[in-house]
């Protein structure tokens, strides 16, 4: 019988670093930069909804269709390919002072030991990919969409967030992936559960006390940092 390959995927945000970056990502650009007016004004309203909580109420009575990251994301709109792309370059190395050094470990040996490392992430490919430049890994993450070399303030197909994970690793390397590996998967959240599925050791990473699902599960734990 054909051995199968050792695969060990990591979710990114509050897995590998500490913080959300997608959402981090927006907010660096603009304490970075003095972006138009427009892009101005609408990252200030949206600043107040949050504040506000209109967008919160709004996001528990519409969960199918959240609209704080998005409406975060459109702040960005009509800036232009080659700036999103050099602001992408300068925030990898700005995250690099946000790794999680217990998980981080992990990520190092099994870059070393395993056949196959995937970061599968809800976060932006625009960062991801000079962000892990140094390594053989494969990198699947949440796509801007860009048209006539200006971004559109929407990304491309949907956010690389649960199921859309394993249908993305699928298109990446084949429906028939699953029956050829074996998983250790790394995450922070629930929401990574079709993943965890997949996956023969499931670990999850926390900050200071791990969920209290994690129990119901019987899953393993890593602390962030000690």
């Amino acid at each position: 019988m054909e051995r199968k390959k050792e695969v060990v995927i990591f979710d990114f945000c509050e897995t590998l670093v500490n913080l959300q970056s997608a959402d981090e990502f927006v907010h660096f650009i603009h304490l970075n930069n003095e972006l138009p007016i427009l892009n101005q004004w609408i990252y200030k309203i949206w600043k107040w909804s949050k504040m506000l909580r209109i967008i919160s109420v709004y996001d528990r009575v519409f969960r199918r269709n959240p609209i704080e990251k998005k409406w975060l994301l459109y702040s960005l709109r009509e800036l232009s390919e080659e700036f999103i792309h050099n602001e992408a370059q300068r925030y990898s190395e700005w995250l690099k002072t946000s790794i999680n050094k217990n998980v981080w470990n992990q990520f190092e040996l099994a870059t070393v030991n395993s056949d196959l490392v995937i970061i599968c992430s809800g976060g932006y490919e625009n960062y991801l990919i000079p962000f892990f430049s140094e390594f053989n890994v494969q990198v699947i993450a949440t796509k801007f969409r860009f048209k006539n070399q200006k971004f559109t303030g929407t990304i491309n197909g949907l956010d690389c967030l649960g199921e859309e994970k394993v249908k993305r690793i699928e298109m990446s390397n084949g429906k028939d992936f699953w029956s050829k590996v074996e998983i250790d998967f790394y995450s922070d959240s629930i929401t990574d559960m079709p993943l965890f599925k997949k996956s023969k050791r499931k670990i999850v990473a926390y900050k200071s006390k791990p969920p209290l699902w994690v129990e119901r599960y019987d899953f393993e734990v890593i602390k962030w940092k000690n």
